[in-house]
């Protein structure tokens, strides 16, 4: 059952990370990417991502090296799978990986900002 969840949550990661790389393609090459290989894109890098999370917590692994490994690895897989699905070059695909990483924790920031200055006016009027 969980197998299902995690293709709908591929799923909908792609779609909202195949927008976002649409605008960091944009920046770094002007003319940027169609939305079907920034969603091939997305399905590939979030699965692999999603994988090697699975596989890394199976390791037996010290807290300093699990943290490099979570920080790096999904960079590695997105500038990969931008290589490979996209066909750009490495230096662009690095620049690429780079501002929609940016993108996404700035979006992360915003959205916890959001609720939590949400939560905050919410409690003050019970």
């Amino acid at each position: 059952m969980w197998i299902i969840g995690a293709v709908i949550q591929i799923l909908i990661c792609g779609v909202i990370f195949g927008f976002i790389l649409q605008i960091a393609a944009r920046i770094i090459i002007k003319e940027g990417i169609d939305f079907g290989d920034a969603f091939k894109t997305a399905l590939v890098a979030t699965a692999g991502v999603w994988v090697s999370d699975l596989a890394l917590n199976a390791l037996p692994l010290d807290g300093a090296l699990m943290t490099l490994l979570d920080l790096g690895l999904p960079f590695v897989i997105w500038t990969l799978a931008l290589l490979v699905v996209v066909g750009t070059g490495l230096v662009q695909s690095l620049l690429i990986a780079v501002i929609f990483s940016a993108l996404n924790w700035l979006l992360f920031f915003v959205f916890a900002l959001m609720l939590g200055v949400g939560g905050a006016v919410g409690s003050m009027g019970s």
